[in-house]
């Protein structure tokens, strides 16, 4: 009763954060400031958006319709809204509508890199100069104009080893070698080599294009644009406030015209999975999020039960793991990383904590993947486990470890991390290594996992997009989670340079076999989201991987 009473309580608080929330048109954003985002609601009362929709046997092509403010659910606060520090969803996921790239993916074939601030391109005979043509006429969110010093002081800052937290983009970046800016309208990106996966990456929101003359203003221009948020994409800031909502309202500058069809967007910021479902049901919420959307239960209940929602799964190109810290002992030793990839049921593990939905692949992800058939014969993967649970004890062993080891297995305290942690725990448990689980709110993990403080961590780690360069801050130097193996990176650079995709796959291969050799980490599978959308949001196709459809500029609602 007590716990029911908890729920209704938060549910309601949910309605009147909808009903404050609401957008309305904004002014300008604030000037540049590297202050804290306002803890309080905004005074005045605004209206409450539209009801839950009716089904609908209308086709598909029928007319957009302009107006309206579409309720996205969002799962955390963000640490920041820097666009290019930041790589969490639970930024770019906010910024996906407010900056632009100089690529976008197709926002119907999420999967294909098509134009975006880049108007039109060319590569040189031997493929390692692309000269851009960009749009013109482009202005930033606060009036000034959009140029090609835009581009190069962003791309510049995101290789810039020198700059704090730029390591993963720098590795998103990896092809281009120097940024050149012919004039106003007009770069040249000079490569390191030809590349394969080139306008993939730089169709990433990772690869946002931001204000030089905003930077530049501010004393630290690492942290210019943490608070402020000024773009040229379709949506303009409006208003965030922690642990409630984030708003963006239209742009009417926008380059596209006609777009958007959206008078604005507001993210409701709700990390209890209960009440974002609840919210979803009684279209509070129009869209699930894009990171954490339905569980196979929530959405067999929706599809039974609501009238006038609709279902897509789609991958995440995100992978739940165990990663092993080799600066940390003993975890260096590849003997303890494969004991523990012998120990761990993948088969447990992807029905017990997705519920069988989802894929069993090596570190790279779909048609690049090795063939799951041959995967599922290898040490760690094969069934039954005891074979693999033997030969784990005697690594274990044969490091000096007989009776086993205890070790700390740090964690996010999100539902979601908290439940592999508790799986990971028992799978280790069965060979003899006992760990205590820590688990820490979003921006203390996230400082901690920057400077490599952990010895095992859980986490999900997301693949930028399907090309394998959309893994590089897993497999170069300088990666997220610390792993590296000489000859797994010869290997990943050169695929890249590969431009036949069935050779391109032969090296990709070769890659992932070292790579399970030496245990870089624990993959137990690939997960697949699903998306809830209520009937009324029209033209929304739920991105290939969690960063493929964010910006919502041809999105609209039916009345």
């Amino acid at each position: 009763m007590r716990r029911r009473k908890v729920l209704v309580t938060v549910s309601a608080l949910m309605m009147a954060s909808l009903v404050l929330a609401s957008c309305s048109p904004a002014t300008a954003p604030a000037k540049p400031t590297t202050q804290a985002p306002p803890t309080t609601a905004p005074k005045q009362a605004l209206t409450p958006g539209p009801q839950p929709p009716t089904p609908s046997s209308k086709p598909a092509a029928e007319q957009p319709r302009a107006g309206g403010v579409l309720t996205i659910a969002h799962h955390s606060n963000p640490i920041d809204l820097d666009p290019w520090e930041q790589v969490s969803i639970a930024t770019l996921a906010l910024n996906g509508p407010v900056y632009s790239q100089l690529f976008q993916y197709d926002p119907f074939q999420n999967d294909k890199a098509i134009a975006d601030l880049a108007e039109k391109w060319e590569l040189s005979a031997d493929n390692k100069t692309m000269t851009i043509s960009l749009r013109k006429g482009v202005k930033w969110h606060d009036g000034q104009p959009f140029t090609a010093e835009d581009v190069k002081y962003s791309l510049d800052f995101m290789m810039d080893a020198k700059n704090p937290m730029v390591a993963r983009k720098k590795l998103n970046l990896n092809a281009v070698n120097k940024v050149e800016v012919v004039d106003a309208t007009t770069l040249k990106l000079v490569l390191r080599a030809p590349s394969a996966s080139l306008l993939d990456q730089l169709a990433l929101p990772h690869s946002a294009i931001g204000p030089r003359h905003v930077a530049e203003k501010a004393a630290k221009p690492a942290d210019a644009l943490n608070w402020t948020v000024v773009g040229t994409g379709p949506m303009k800031y409006k208003n965030f406030v922690k642990d409630s909502y984030y708003q963006i309202v239209k742009n009417p500058d926008y380059f596209v015209k006609g777009l958007p069809y959206l008078d604005g967007i507001t993210f409701y910021i709700v990390s209890d999975p209960a009440t974002r479902f609840a919210a979803f049901r009684t279209g509070q919420l129009k869209i699930t999020s894009p990171f954490v959307g339905l569980t196979p239960f929530q959405a067999k209940t929706v599809e039974k039960e609501t009238k006038g929602v609709r279902v897509a799964q789609h991958p995440r190109l995100i992978f739940d793991g165990l990663f092993m810290n080799p600066e940390r002992k003993p975890w260096g030793d590849v003997r303890i990383r494969k004991a523990v990839s012998l120990a761990t049921d993948r088969q447990a593990a992807l029905a017990t904590l997705q519920e069988g939905v989802g894929d069993y692949a090596s570190p790279a992800v779909g048609r690049w993947a090795m063939p799951e058939a041959d995967l599922m014969k290898l040490p760690g993967y094969r069934q039954p486990k005891d074979a693999d649970r033997a030969e784990a004890k005697k690594l274990l062993a044969e490091a000096g470890f007989p009776d086993g080891l205890k070790a700390p297995l740090h964690t996010r305290n999100w539902t979601e991390y908290v439940r592999i942690a508790e799986f990971m725990k028992d799978q280790m448990a069965k060979i003899g290594i006992v760990v205590t689980i820590d688990a820490q709110e979003l921006a203390v993990s996230t400082a901690r996992r920057r400077v490599m403080d952990w010895d095992i961590m859980v986490a999900t780690a997301a693949v930028d997009n399907a090309d394998p360069a959309g893994a590089n801050k897993y497999f170069l130097k300088g990666n997220d989670f610390n792993f590296y193996d000489k000859e797994v990176e010869d290997l990943w650079l050169k695929q890249d340079g590969i431009l036949d995709p069935v050779e391109r796959k032969k090296v990709l291969v070769q890659a992932q076999q070292r790579f399970l050799e030496v245990a870089g980490w624990v993959v137990l599978y690939w997960t697949k989201n699903i998306t809830g959308m209520w009937a009324d949001v029209k033209n929304f196709t739920p991105g290939v991987g969690i960063y493929g459809n964010l910006k919502h500029e041809q999105t609209w609602l039916a009345k």
